[in-house]
């Protein structure tokens, strides 16, 4: 139907018909544009968080024996957990009848797993701290190595101090190789 409105021409019908389309489409693009399509923006991958029970080695009393502690870990990935472990055993134990191997103050600065031997790199505390003796320093080696072996894919353990090579701690044993656990030095 064709109207003439102050010398306009207007046709009713298309005019309603046209604004009843710009609506529909306004409607639907704010339906389905103002949501968020998750499947269309690429997520990170969700990381499960997994508990691990281990065994952390303490000195007994009288420095002669490597007593394991149970721990329940929780961890993200595979390569945290080693790290972990360390920061485990630089809190000491939990039991009052084994003694901390790690001196105070000692930080874990990196360590990194290569094939199947670990390379620990502690701050400096690590040798400056330490109080020293050949059990003593046999405890605090063999609590590292022992521990760290426990876990899987590590063999050996590597020492460096401060990124730099750390030959022995403290005079009695040489550490410019990787060690293999001491298994002898273990008891319950």
């Amino acid at each position: 139907m064709k109207l003439i409105f102050k010398g306009r021409e207007y046709y009713s019908g298309l005019k309603f018909l046209f604004f009843g389309l710009i609506i529909l489409l306004f409607s639907i693009v704010l339906i389905t544009g103002c949501k968020s399509n998750s499947q269309d923006i690429p997520q990170p991958p969700v990381q499960q968080e997994k508990t691990a029970k281990i065994n952390v080695y303490f000195s007994d009393k009288q420095a002669e024996k490597l007593i394991a502690e149970n721990r329940e870990l929780k961890y993200v990935n595979k390569t945290t957990l080693p790290e972990l472990v360390i920061e485990e055993l630089i809190k000491g134990p939990k039991n009052p009848d084994l003694s901390k191997t790690i001196p105070e103050g000692t930080v874990l600065l990196s360590l990194k797993v290569e094939g199947d031997v670990a390379t620990v790199d502690f701050s400096k505390e690590f040798r400056d701290n330490h109080w020293g003796g050949s059990a003593g320093e046999i405890m605090t080696i063999y609590s590292v190595v022992n521990t760290l072996t426990e876990l899987e894919g590590i063999d050996r353990v590597k020492f460096i101090l401060e990124g730099k090579e750390l030959e022995s701690l403290k005079g009695h044993l040489d550490l410019t190789k990787p060690l293999s656990p001491d298994n002898q030095l273990t008891g319950s």
